[in-house]
């Protein structure tokens, strides 16, 4: 009986990863989105569209809090759901536990997907 629950729990383990590796681009875009929505920039079109506001600048646009909601409520589904798959397959005996470990493993995995994928080009 304890070789299945080892198994299952690398199974789960395994389908956890391949959700997170799966789903690192969307991490990578919703979280620089929250970073780029977080800005705020000089709406008048001049110099660019990521031009950050200056004290010549003549309208500027701020952070825009429905991207930045959105975009995290995207982070937040993408841990809750890759944490429910990885507990709902394991049998664990302590759920929350390893729902809150999972979770975090999600969070840390999204952090270096955005850091891999921009990392500078030396």
């Amino acid at each position: 009986m304890a070789d299945k629950d080892r198994i299952r729990k690398i199974i789960a383990m395994v389908i956890f990863l391949l959700f997170n590796a799966a789903y690192a681009e969307i991490y990578t875009i919703a979280g620089l989105g929250v970073l780029f929505n977080l800005q705020s920039y000089d709406s008048t079109g001049d110099g660019g569209p990521f031009r950050a506001c200056s004290s010549d600048s003549i309208a500027c646009s701020g952070p825009n809090y429905l991207m930045i909601l959105l975009c995290a409520l995207v982070l937040l589904i993408g841990y809750l759901l890759s944490a429910y798959l990885g507990v709902k397959i394991g049998t664990f005996q302590h759920k929350r536990r390893a729902f809150v470990i999972f979770s975090g493993a999600s969070f840390l995995f999204s952090v270096a997907a955005v850091f891999v994928m921009f990392r500078p080009h030396f």
